[in-house]
């Protein structure tokens, strides 16, 4: 058995939950008060759209590496989650 798989899987897992969680915390910004330009809040819209169907797409990909390639891309995508929801119950993910 490879490992490398098994590790394609957890960092394409790990990429595509930070990228998701970054795009998560540009909407909400984005929706607080402040100053946004029309071109940032289209980008903002529209990466939050796209997000989704890129995730499940690299979550596909891992699944024709090997079964335990599609396991590791769902835990390193949950990791990358987890760690976002204990920052934000911290205090310290939306203020910055």
């Amino acid at each position: 058995m490879s490992v490398l798989p098994i590790l394609l899987g957890l960092a394409m897992g790990a990429v595509s939950g930070i990228v998701g969680g970054y795009i998560l915390i540009r909407t909400i910004r984005l929706l607080g008060p402040g100053e946004n330009s029309t071109q940032s809040t289209m980008f903002v819209i529209l990466a939050f759209i796209l997000k989704w169907p890129v995730i499940f797409a690299l979550g596909y990909v891992s699944q024709l590496l090997t079964m335990q390639a599609l396991y590791a891309f769902a835990g390193g995508f949950s990791v990358v989650y987890f760690a976002m929801v204990w920052r934000a119950l911290r205090g310290g993910l939306f203020n910055e």
